[in-house]
């Protein structure tokens, strides 16, 4: 009966532990949405500099160019490049701004990099860079 009771208390606890695990708190801050890593997927430049993002200047990313953006919690974060094998991280601390219509890293020894946020969601993010000579534009997928 001992036994019997032992195994009862064992399984409930089990399952009472699955339950508690399986409780994802939903993403509701642009902080919350961004931190993770993610992957540059395809970018685009305005070639005919109409300001608009045209079908043919969208490029898928070089599966052998492999560059991601980590973002910790605390503003913390790092851009790796992986072109070919040769791997270069670039640190940044980086904030929402605007409303979440902005990102922003300052990046350690190169300039402040400001994007607006077109698309924002918890798996795929599009940013355009208009600080340059021409727009660009860049798709980023959650790992």
């Amino acid at each position: 009966m001992q036994l019997r009771i032992t195994y009862i208390t064992l399984i409930c606890a089990m399952a009472g532990l699955s339950f508690s695990c399986n409780k994802s708190e939903p993403l509701t801050t642009p902080q919350d949405i961004i931190a993770g890593k993610w992957r540059l997927v395809a970018t685009a430049t305005d070639d005919n500099n109409n300001k608009v993002l045209d079908a043919a200047e969208l490029r898928t990313a070089d599966p052998k160019d492999i560059v991601t953006y980590s973002f910790h919690f605390g503003g913390q974060g790092v851009e790796e490049q992986n072109y070919y094998g040769v791997i270069t991280d670039y640190y940044y601390t980086w904030q929402i701004l605007g409303n979440s219509q902005y990102l922003q890293r300052f990046m350690e020894g190169h300039d402040t990099i400001t994007q607006k946020i077109l698309t924002f969601s918890p798996n795929n993010t599009t940013l355009l860079d208009t600080t340059g000579l021409v727009y660009a534009w860049y798709v980023l997928k959650k790992y």
